[in-house]
């Protein structure tokens, strides 16, 4: 027995050393077949040869882990915990790429009942370790699991996120235990501090990727070139760090107005607290001290923003209350001062009226 668990580990470990992709992926059938008991005449044989396998386990989820789900869902289904808590030991990497196999629809993809298996039997503590494995390994994926999903407990998940300064998460949670004035003031925050990161960078870097901005700020993120240069790419990242928090602002204000909200007057208010941040950002970046060609740069961004802000505002804000907004808080102000703001907002209500036209022809 001893020796037939040794054969057993050395040809997985064959398997995996093999220079040929397609080759070490079939490890994952030899490994079933081995340990279904198709081969094998005694209980106390698979055992040991199950025990042999779990302890190539984290090298299979490094190889593949929707196989490595499949695995376990097949062999291991009454020892999930077990299993698990096991990969900890191969690193925190193995671990999170298994349950993320699982909770992200991965598995689902190829093999629904295995799914659906190991879905049922995950607990809320499993869901509490993917989530501090993700916060830790992949931050940026955190806020979009959180909108989505609710196997978690918030207060420990807040703590969590404010451990990794993870403000988008952070706020999300804010504003689901109730506190979304403190939700939205850390999103503007945040997208300040962006805004200042991204003003070093457009002062410090070539300008080559922010050339005519209010044209290519749209598109940019759909169209990767793969031959940009590394100061490109950190232009690029910095620029989408921006709208993605700004975005974040903007479903808060969204999910706490209009109709489903409690206070409509509130969700208004959220949404030109937004605005407000967005028409004094010239001020506290301070773009006139800047060079003009930096200057350009940053107000066509700040340009784009807002166009995106006033796209998502007219269907919670009524454009009397918004133009009273506008024209009460920047009485004193002269006209060309305004002219971004209101060009942007001349524009999206002449856009939702072309569509309203054509839907009545």
């Amino acid at each position: 027995k001893e020796r037939r668990s040794y054969h057993f580990t050395c040809a997985i470990s064959c398997y995996l050393d093999d220079y040929d992709t397609a080759f070490r992926t079939e490890v994952f059938e030899y490994a079933k077949n081995e340990c279904s008991g198709a081969n094998t005449a005694y209980d106390t044989d698979i055992k040991k040869l199950k025990d042999s396998l779990l302890s190539k386990l984290a090298e299979l989820v490094n190889l593949d882990a929707v196989l490595s789900a499949q695995l376990v869902a097949e062999l291991y289904i009454d020892q999930l915990d077990d299993v698990i808590s096991f990969l900890k030991k191969g690193g925190n990497v193995s671990q999170f790429m298994l349950l993320n196999a699982i909770i992200s629809g991965d598995l689902a993809k190829v093999d629904v009942v295995a799914s659906s298996v190991l879905t049922a039997n995950l607990s809320m503590d499993h869901h509490q370790v993917y989530l501090a494995l993700m916060a830790k390994l992949h931050p940026d994926m955190v806020y979009n699991y959180l909108s989505t999903h609710d196997n978690y407990r918030p207060e420990e998940c807040l703590k969590l996120c404010q451990q990794y300064d993870i403000a988008d998460a952070s706020a999300y949670l804010l504003e689901r235990m109730g506190n979304v004035s403190s939700a939205l003031q850390l999103v503007l925050q945040t997208f300040e501090a962006r805004m200042m990161s991204l003003k070093r960078t457009v002062r410090g870097l070539r300008t080559v990727l922010f050339s005519r901005p209010s044209r290519r700020f749209q598109t940019e993120f759909k169209k990767p070139d793969p031959h940009i240069s590394k100061q490109e790419s950190k232009q690029k990242k910095e620029v989408e760090g921006v709208k993605r928090i700004l975005v974040v602002a903007l479903d808060l204000c969204e999910r706490n107005s209009g109709v489903k909200a409690s206070n409509s007057e509130q969700g208004s208010q959220l949404w030109f607290n937004v605005l407000d941040r967005l028409i004094n950002a010239k001020g506290f970046l301070r773009l006139s001290k800047e060079k003009a060609t930096h200057a350009d740069i940053i107000v066509g961004i700040l340009s784009d923003l807002l166009q995106l802000t006033m796209q998502r505002m007219v269907s919670s804000v009524p454009l009397s209350d918004l133009v009273r907004k506008v024209t009460t808080d920047n009485s004193g102000s002269r006209l060309g001062e305004l002219r971004e703001m209101i060009m942007s907002l001349l524009r999206t209500y002449g856009h939702e009226m072309d569509v309203f036209s054509g839907a009545v022809k």
